[in-house]
């Protein structure tokens, strides 16, 4: 089940960071919890939350919600955030995949990885390519059993 302990859990576990931690931190604590907010804040609607909720659930206040998703949009597009935008783009489409139970979501992954992949190195697309085939053989056997 999503909830904000798994998004917490699964950031941490991405970043190497735990979220909970009282740490200013830039490259590691600060960013972890800036994607924390920012995947929060995406899904807050489906999962019925606030800001309040949010914040208090690692030990932080509405208000450092708000600021995470701001300085997450400022700051996301810059090239020494990309390792920890990468992560945002990870954990947000396996949030919508266990969200939805959407067949037709693949179709809106494969636009997105369609236009992510022109921006990467050969190596890191050939990666990518392999990992999602991967997980369109795993949808694709759980539709024909449904």
């Amino acid at each position: 089940m999503v909830d904000l302990d798994y998004i917490a859990n699964r950031v941490s576990e991405e970043t190497g960071y735990d979220i909970r931690t009282k740490s200013r931190e830039r490259d590691s604590y600060a960013y972890s919890r800036f994607i924390y907010y920012k995947l929060c804040n995406d899904f807050k609607n489906k999962l019925g939350l606030s800001g309040m909720k949010i914040g208090k659930h690692i030990n932080y206040d509405n208000a450092c919600f708000i600021y995470g998703v701001r300085k997450f949009d400022e700051i996301s597009d810059q090239k020494y955030f990309e390792l920890q935008n990468n992560i945002y783009l990870k954990l947000k489409e396996e949030l919508k995949e266990k969200l939805s139970g959407n067949k037709y979501y693949i179709t809106e992954r494969l636009l997105m990885l369609k236009k992510n992949l022109s921006e990467l190195d050969l190596e890191r697309q050939r990666k990518l390519v392999n990992s999602f085939n991967k997980k369109v053989m795993r949808v694709a056997k759980h539709y024909e059993s449904v």
